[in-house]
């Protein structure tokens, strides 16, 4: 347990330190610090949105993890389609553990992938909401001790990251 700690916290120094070094409107930035989030935690696709000037409109930003047909498919959503939308539109984290299982009427299109796990994460930054981060996984249905600490001390500081981005932008 003291070993899975340290690597844990050898990773948020490291993603940390990518965050605040580099910038994050460069696409792939944000596609390594979410893609070795995503495999450090085993789960293997993600999804980050981010909002856009058009009220209710998010555009995939980075993903890991889709083959060729996935990638392929809009890179785009309102708030409330699929389960990336319905994270903005609620502006709350959904957990699912155990897919097939849930409720949600909008898990159709994640039960078509063989998800089994999923995390969307909204990201928000003085009360603004910038997008969302998903993290999902065929492999297991439940999050393990420390997962969801993690994936959202990372979303945070990805949002902090993104608002000072677009402050720059603006200024």
């Amino acid at each position: 347990e003291a070993d899975d700690r340290s690597a844990r916290l050898a990773l948020l120094a490291r993603i940390g330190q990518q965050l605040v070094l580099r910038d994050t409107s460069d696409r792939s930035v944000l596609e390594s610090v979410f893609g070795e989030l995503a495999q450090a935690l085993d789960f293997e696709l993600f999804f980050h949105y981010q909002a856009t000037d058009t009220p209710g409109l998010l555009v995939l930003a980075a993903s890991g993890g889709l083959s060729e047909a996935e990638r392929a498919a809009p890179a785009a959503l309102v708030r409330g389609d699929l389960l990336c939308g319905l994270v903005a539109e609620r502006e709350a984290p959904l957990i699912i553990e155990g897919v097939a299982a849930s409720a949600y009427a909008a898990r159709a299109n994640a039960c078509a992938r063989g998800l089994r796990c999923y995390v969307g994460l909204p990201l928000f930054a003085q009360g603004l909401l910038l997008g969302t981060v998903a993290f999902a996984t065929r492999q297991r249905d439940c999050l393990r001790e420390g997962d969801l600490q993690l994936m959202q001390t990372v979303c945070d500081l990805a949002a902090v990251q993104l608002a000072r981005g677009r402050s720059d932008r603006l200024f």
